[in-house]
């Protein structure tokens, strides 16, 4: 298991934007269990967003969250059809919301 975890770990000491875009490049490359714990974690993020934003988080914020977990799902959706599908349903209720 923390082989799998170390797979989805970022680098705290790069810039935000810089770990944030090689989650998106790395996750089609990973192996599919770090795939599926990269597509939980994002499950699990965005549904305490539709839940209860986090404070001081503006719209624009939250949207562009929501953006990039889907870039990065995008990348992993082949190793689970199952959670694919529980993070598109939970966009469909985010835009439901807007």
């Amino acid at each position: 298991m923390a082989d799998v975890v170390a797979h989805v770990t970022d680098d705290k000491r790069l810039p935000k934007d810089r770990r944030q875009r090689l989650q998106v490049e790395h996750a089609p490359h990973l192996p599919p269990r770090a795939q599926m714990l990269n597509m939980v974690d994002k499950i699990s993020n965005l549904s305490t967003l539709l839940a209860s934003p986090l404070a001081g988080w503006s719209a624009q914020q939250r949207t562009e969250y929501a953006e990039w977990a889907r870039e990065v799902v995008e990348g992993c959706r082949s190793a689970h059809a199952g959670l694919a599908g529980i993070f598109d349903e939970l966009c469909v209720r985010r835009e439901h919301q807007r």
